[in-house]
């Protein structure tokens, strides 16, 4: 059995990804869905990634959703990828 807090006042979700330079990894975006239970959730944001594929050093990045005011149990985070590597990249073209 899953169980959760009932959280109230739930205002902000928030992750960090810190993508390596010259490297192929990173994501498209981040969908962020909430749900008071295990099964009907709703989406509550999409955020894309506005960082350039070929950044030169490492940063942080946010994808963040804040105003909220959402009464929730469960939190999901479904982050997508690009499908291929960029043309700069070693197996461009690839999956």
């Amino acid at each position: 059995m899953i169980t959760g807090i009932l959280f109230s006042g739930l205002s902000i979700i928030k992750i960090y990804s810190i993508p390596i330079p010259g490297s192929w990894q990173g994501y498209h975006g981040v969908e962020f869905s909430v749900s008071r239970t295990l099964y009907d959730f709703k989406t509550v944001a999409i955020i894309e990634n506005n960082l350039a594929d070929n950044i030169p050093e490492a940063v942080i990045k946010e994808f963040k959703k804040d105003g909220l005011n959402e009464a929730v149990r469960y939190i999901r985070v479904h982050a997508t990828n690009k499908e291929t590597c960029p043309d700069w990249h070693v197996g461009a073209g690839e999956k």
